[in-house]
């Protein structure tokens, strides 16, 4: 077999026959496989494997008819384009959509706001500077370009959880903002000077960090989720905190709620009288067991008589998720009680906890970064909601009748919808397509307004005109298959090859490229992602795996993985595979506190939580190893750490393993530099074509050695 790893927030597998006489299956149960944290895992099969059928085909879920049907999508996706195509093999086509394509031109989204005058700000991360957070602001007129808030060395960013999300907070003409580089909060001005001004006091190695910030007028203060790193030799102190934005830059803010590991959401009532938030402790997730909290806002700043309103009952098991207030002063959330998936609910003071809309269908997503928000509120009356679901896979836009009940669907081409706000009658949110990059979308909700109902892109982390590069898109299909527990199935989204100017000899087999998300409580999507196109426009086919545990399904779907981490989500992928991540025991006393317990659920309760540990632990059966590997790592990445990679490498250098490490300067879990993302693109198709063998890369790539490979 052969294998290539990252450890940077993507973990990527590459599989053939090589002289192996058991089943793929029969190979994975010889050995212990767990995946990394946030670990994306690629399992590649070359075409002569593909062609063979077996556990390959389960993986994208295809029969040989199904091959078939596959092929002919192919063949049909790029027919239309009236074109003498040249007949060259799966793997070396050639194609515009470069690695420096995909990791120059493709910026991140930090989260998106409106000032008073209803011009968008938003936070965009770029790989040409570094990965650099800069805030932008809408053109003045239609059309125009928008401006840069963010000076020049500043960069936006929190390290709470160490993932983010929240960095900013917009009132009328004003912004607060997190820097990366010290953690201090800053006020700056949108209009006329834009000097930042600090609000939080200096410490050193970035020990208190700042996230999900919400102004409250009442005591002209911020009120933030706050992490404290200054008590050494024991975990951060999470707590709710209020910062002065009087201008007193050394004022030790004011903790207004503690005593759990860790809290999101605090949002304040329309009247500013009562505080609402979540909050849970180790060794839960946020997915797993919250509740949520309301106290009132006394009339010296603090929060009395807090009372839970969600999650207090220990015989229920419930996920409580997104408080908001409604303009009435009602309290919606989110919760999975009862049916198991993420629905909305209502709480009045006083009250009892209501069900809104009951189906089968999550309202919001697993609470990773603080920020997220998947509903609000418009009109008059304040009874109208706007929310996004997901079902299957596929994310829906509707309103519903607070008074009335109903759920009305809203039109829009955006199959991932999330991170949405409402400003007037307008819903703004975070949005992509199999034709869209990740975008910022406005629909109008007002009825009988010119426009009303239509979608309007603001803007687009690639930011060109798609349209040349249409005939390199591979358009994706949701495949469902049956996995190896009977009675249940799986989902992944399919992309065949595809290249308007290529077409592979008669009976050839495309290699195939599966893709088993990060997380592993995530799901992967059908946004238009070029570092997908960048395969399938070369002759790839590939398969973004939403195996068991995945999030979008309801909590029956995302805990099949309890207990069975490196398991089910393996099996899943039909991973044959003899696959090496790392020492179990060293990743959970090395990674981060939030998710310092993740590996309680992951891998089973206390009585076999040990024996588990070591059983899926590779490092423990070096004598199964034989995969080559390609490991690339982030040198500050706190989450999976340099030592797990390095202990990785030299494990499998000793055995005589063909082996490769690739550390980058600078990089945390998930590269954010062009010339990173660029160079381990690139070196992976090269390894590829190296190991695997089979077809010549068309792109002009000097590989790097690899021991007891080019020896």
């Amino acid at each position: 077999m052969s294998l290539t790893v990252s450890t940077a927030g993507s973990l990527h597998v590459v599989a053939r026959r090589l002289g192996i006489t058991a089943t793929p299956s029969q190979s994975l149960r010889s050995a212990a496989f767990v995946p990394s944290f946030l670990g994306r895992r690629f399992f590649a099969f070359p075409s002569q494997f593909a062609s063979q059928g077996g556990s390959c085909t389960i993986v994208v879920s295809a029969s040989s008819s199904e091959r078939n049907e596959r092929d002919s999508v192919s063949t049909s996706a790029t027919a239309k384009m009236g074109q003498t195509k040249c007949e060259t093999p799966y793997g070396a086509w050639k194609s515009p959509l470069t690695a420096e394509f995909v990791s120059g031109s493709s910026k991140r989204l930090g989260g998106a706001a409106v000032d008073s005058d209803g011009r968008l700000v938003w936070l965009e991360g770029r790989p040409s500077e570094a990965g650099r957070g800069v805030l932008m602001w809408e053109g003045a007129q239609s059309g125009s370009f928008p401006e840069e808030i963010t000076p020049p060395g500043f960069n936006v960013r929190t390290l709470v959880h160490e993932y983010g999300g929240g960095a900013f907070a917009v009132k009328r003409d004003n912004v607060v903002f997190s820097n990366y580089a010290d953690q201090r909060l800053y006020k700056q001005s949108i209009r006329g000077d834009r000097t930042p001004l600090p609000l939080t006091p200096a410490y050193e190695n970035k020990a208190v960090r700042y996230a999900d910030g919400i102004f409250d007028g009442r005591f002209n203060r911020l009120i933030v989720v706050r992490e404290d790193y200054r008590q050494e030799g024991v975990e951060p102190v999470n707590d709710i905190a209020a910062v002065s934005l009087n201008g007193e830059a050394n004022l030790e803010p004011v903790s207004l709620v503690k005593g759990k590991d860790f809290y999101m959401f605090p949002r304040l009532s329309p009247d500013g009288q009562m505080l609402a938030w979540m909050e849970w402790s180790h060794p839960n997730m946020p997915w797993d067991r919250t509740s949520i909290w309301v106290g009132k806002v006394s009339d010296d700043g603090s929060i009395t008589n807090p009372v839970c309103v969600a999650g207090g009952d220990e015989g229920v098991v419930e996920s409580a998720s997104e408080p908001q207030w409604s303009p009435k002063g009602d309290l919606i959330f989110v919760s999975d009680r009862g049916n198991g998936f993420w629905n909305l609910y209502s709480w009045s003071v006083g009250g009892k906890v209501q069900s809104l809309c009951p189906m089968e269908a999550e309202f919001t997503r697993p609470a990773w970064i603080f920020g997220i928000s998947s509903f609000g509120f418009f009109g008059d009356s304040g009874d109208q909601i706007v929310c996004a679901y997901r079902q299957r896979g596929v994310s829906h836009l509707a309103t519903f009748d607070l008074s009335s009940g109903s759920l009305s669907p809203v039109k829009t081409r955006f199959t991932d919808i999330y991170n949405l706000f409402v400003h007037g009658n307008e819903v703004y949110f975070s949005a992509g397509s199999s034709t869209d990059t990740l975008s910022i979308v406005k629909v109008c909700l007002a009825e009988g307004k010119a426009g009303a109902g239509e979608d309007t892109v603001l803007w687009s982390s690639l930011g060109i005109d798609l349209e040349p590069y249409k005939p390199y898109f591979s358009t994706p299909r949701v495949v469902e298959f049956a996995t190896k527990v009977e009675g249940e199935t799986a989902f992944a989204n399919f992309y065949p090859p595809a290249n308007g100017y290529f077409v592979a000899p008669s009976r050839e087999r495309p290699p195939l490229l599966v893709r088993s998300h990060g997380g592993p409580t995530l799901e992967a999507s059908t946004t238009l992602d070029p570092a997908i196109q960048y395969w399938t426009s070369r002759g790839w086919a590939f398969a973004d795996v939403n195996y068991g545990g995945s999030t979008g399904y309801g909590r029956a779907y995302r805990e099949r993985l309890n207990g069975q981490w490196g398991i089910v989500d393996v099996n899943d992928c039909c991973s044959c595979a003899e696959h090496l991540v790392s020492d179990l025991k060293c990743l959970i006393s090395d990674t981060h506190k939030f998710e310092s317990r993740y590996l309680d659920n992951l891998l089973g309760p206390e009585d076999v939580l040990e024996k588990n540990t070591y059983d899926r632990s590779p490092i423990h059966f070096l004598e199964k190893l034989s995969c080559p590997m390609i490991l690339f790592q982030g040198l500050e990445d706190k989450i999976v750490p340099p030592n797990q990679a390095r202990m990785i490498y030299e494990a499998a250098r000793m055995k005589g393993v063909p082996i490769a490490l690739v550390e980058y300067e600078g990089e945390q879990h998930g590269f954010r530099k062009a010339e990173n993302i660029r160079h381990s693109l690139e070196q992976e198709m090269t390894f590829f074509a190296r190991v695997i063998g089979g077809f010549e890369v068309a792109d002009d790539i000097v590989p790097i050695k690899i021991d007891n490979f080019d020896d």
